[in-house]
């Protein structure tokens, strides 16, 4: 039978609003909770999908856990490249589902394959796979899949035909499963090369932290009144500069002022300089201009906070 006329657009709008996956593209299971616009954090279901013909298969990469979209017949083995698509994932919001009460691992030995029952979950980045080994994600014959990010974990939870995740548990009860540690693994041959390299090349093309903001030299005075009595070994004024891991405050002259600065303050030029996470008084007999030796944020933090 065919459908109204007047149903087609919304059809339409409807499929248009869900990411499919196209062949040799993929979505990382267990970044989806740190995506910013649009958001996909705890409380949020998110859909995986393939176009028509596009098939989805779960793999355990070197850090993480992906869902790989490929067309019938086809492996990962046979894409030039693998195309990320976690940032365009559909995500949509479930109420109750950040505050699902996960249960402890349930450990069921001698299991060689796991079908989900109603309320069964998986814990999507804790499978326990090597990388390149594939795991199923499957439900038993009337129970369907929802994909959530709560606030513990990234999980699949199965559910009965018309029923929610919030059916699963209750103020002081909860029947949730989780099934988890004993889910089979499976290796697929040469799949580990493939994301090994995928994630090499993420890790290379990622851009690191932007360059803090250029700052105007800071100028410290060394003119009347003195802050120390004259003693040519000494010096008239003194100069403090607290540091953090990434900060440098400069007390001169009755004000006190922040640098952002990735690396070494120097005091004109090459009279003094004063490392990141260290505190030094400095005296002198005449002025001192101050000035960031490097923009660039430090590789890591080694000292106290910002």
């Amino acid at each position: 039978m065919a459908l109204p006329t007047s149903l087609v657009p919304l059809l339409l709008t409807l499929v248009e609003g869900v990411v499919q996956g196209s062949n040799c593209q993929y979505l990382d299971l267990c970044a989806l909770a740190s995506r910013e616009a649009p958001p996909c954090g705890p409380g949020y279901k998110f859909l995986v999908r393939g176009e028509r013909g596009v098939r989805r298969q779960f793999l355990a990469s070197p850090t993480s856990s992906l869902v790989v979209f490929l067309s019938r017949g086809l492996k990962v083995t046979d894409c030039l490249e693998l195309e990320e698509m976690t940032e365009s994932t559909t995500c949509k919001e479930v109420t109750g589902a950040a505050e699902l009460p996960l249960v402890p691992l349930d450990r069921r030995p001698g299991r060689r394959g796991v079908k989900g029952q109603h309320c069964d979950y998986i814990r999507l980045c804790d499978v326990g796979c090597a990388s390149g080994e594939k795991f199923l994600v499957q439900g038993e014959q009337g129970v369907r899949r929802q994909f959530l990010v709560t606030s513990t974990a990234t999980i699949v939870i199965f559910l009965a035909r018309g029923k929610k995740a919030r059916d699963c548990s209750g103020p002081g009860w909860s029947i949730l499963t989780d099934l988890t540690a004993s889910l089979p693994c499976k290796a697929v041959p040469g799949a580990n090369n493939t994301l090994v390299a995928v994630e090499e090349e993420v890790a290379t093309t990622t851009p690191g932290p932007p360059d803090f903001p250029a700052q105007p030299p800071v100028v410290c005075p060394c003119s009347p009144p003195y802050t120390n009595p004259w003693n040519p070994s000494q010096g008239r004024c003194r100069v403090e500069v607290v540091s953090t891991r990434d900060t440098h405050r400069v007390e001169c002259a009755g004000r006190s002022t922040e640098v952002r600065c990735g690396g070494d303050l120097l005091a004109n030029s090459d009279l003094y300089s004063h490392p990141l996470c260290t505190t030094t008084g400095y005296l002198t007999v005449g002025p001192l201009t101050w000035t960031c030796s490097s923009l660039s944020p430090p590789p890591s933090p080694s000292c106290g906070p910002v």
